[in-house]
């Protein structure tokens, strides 16, 4: 072998192994970034949730849980029949007092509405002396509580 032929296989060796470790370089390095990238992805996952629990905690107010315990302790005080009544208004929005018995002073009408559960509207045509139709319904403020006490949500 001559002094050519050497420092031709020595250049064509190193341009080889030069090649190979920049073509193992580009293979590790993608691998490399994968890996930064579901760290990140992992990190980005822990915060978003931490921070949909914050958003979450921040809803719920102090004044609503006590106002939902208050009418919790409320509703468990009514007799069954006066649940009953409760949800069926909460289905139909707004009665007709003949359909619901809330003169009758054993009914569970009265006893919903003597419990403040009720609003009462009353239909006074002409000059307004005469009640013609009077409406009973779930007051709008305890609809949502109501709501949720008889069909929680799965949350």
């Amino acid at each position: 072998m001559n002094a050519g032929d050497v420092i031709m296989n020595g250049a064509a060796g190193a341009i080889i192994a030069f090649l190979g470790s920049f073509v193992i370089s580009l293979v590790r390095a993608t691998s490399l970034l994968d890996n930064d990238r579901d760290g990140e992805h992992v990190e980005a996952q822990l915060t978003i949730k931490a921070q949909a629990a914050r958003i979450e905690a921040l809803r719920i107010k102090p004044f609503d849980q006590k106002q939902e315990l208050l009418w919790r302790e409320k509703v468990e005080a009514l007799s069954e029949n006066g649940r009953e009544m409760l949800k069926f208004l909460l289905q139909h929005h707004e009665m007709e007092e003949r359909s619901i018995p809330v003169t009758d002073p054993h009914g569970q009408g009265r006893e919903c509405f003597n419990r403040g559960f009720l609003d009462r509207r009353e239909d006074r045509p002409g000059n307004g002396t005469v009640i013609w139709n009077t409406y009973y319904k779930v007051k709008d403020a305890l609809r949502t509580i109501l709501e949720e006490i008889f069909y929680p949500s799965s949350s």
